[in-house]
């Protein structure tokens, strides 16, 4: 068993995360009642279509064919955050557009926006409806999430955005309403993602209040809420890493 974890602890993030996602959705169909039958189908076409999305694209990119971990990963998320029994062509069309937007834009060779975000904020607008059918276990996502945050070694991420986001939604729905509403599944899956987020601490603690601050002001006033948050800290990241290797460079220089 020891030898066991150790080989699991040894994989890459994506493999860990891809496993997370998958004991997450199963447990839901396990202990929840009703859950496995309005969402079997919607997660296996999500993971289907983020999967040959990130196929084909590829190819397109580096005439190469590799396994879809980052497409089956999109395709997941944007089925476990979609209401049960989304229709199918908003999870198809969300799972696409996010590995379109990881391939399109791209700053120095990475993905700017989360996939999953973008796809997501893609197809609210046109009806779709964000469930986050996952964090009806949050004992099971607090885990799993723990070990993936300490994985990428985002703490400092997920503790400026908790203390920042709940601060402000006490303020707004009082202690009982942000206790009820703590998006578990977005700050352990979503929110540190290693590619869309900063690598130094206290950047990741001024990202991760950035992304707080924004989420405790929408999530109470737009559909779009924790995802259009996330998706405007990301838009700060790149120009974040450009001033801090601008103003090292004097200092390397001199």
């Amino acid at each position: 068993m020891d030898e066991f974890f150790r080989r699991f602890w040894r994989q890459g993030i994506k493999i860990h995360l891809l496993w997370i996602l998958i004991v997450l959705i199963l447990a839901q169909w396990v202990f929840e009642a009703g859950v496995f039958s309005t969402t079997l189908q919607q997660v296996l076409v999500g993971a289907a279509a983020g999967g040959s999305a990130d196929v084909f694209l590829t190819w397109l990119r580096k005439r190469v064919v590799y396994v879809p971990q980052s497409g089956f990963i999109t395709g997941l998320i944007v089925a476990s955050v979609l209401m049960p029994g989304t229709t199918l062509w908003q999870v198809v069309l969300a799972a696409v557009i996010g590995i379109a937007v990881k391939h399109g834009v791209r700053f120095q060779g990475r993905h700017i926006f989360n996939p999953a975000a973008a796809g997501l904020a893609a197809v609210i607008p046109l009806g779709a409806v964000a469930g986050w059918w996952v964090d009806q276990l949050p004992w099971l996502v607090v885990l799993l999430g723990a070990f993936i945050v300490s994985r990428t070694r985002k703490w400092p991420t997920v503790l400026a955005f908790l203390f920042i986001w709940f601060l402000g939604s006490v303020l707004q729905v009082g202690l009982q309403g942000a206790v009820s509403t703590v998006p578990f599944f977005f700050v352990a899956v979503m929110l540190i993602e290693p590619l869309t987020t900063p690598a130094l601490s206290k950047a990741q603690a001024a990202y991760g209040a950035f992304v707080g601050v924004l989420t405790a002001f929408l999530i109470f006033r737009t559909p779009l809420g924790a995802l259009a948050a996330l998706l405007l800290g990301n838009i700060t990241v790149p120009f974040a890493v450009r001033y801090i290797r601008s103003a090292r460079a004097p200092a390397v220089s001199s």
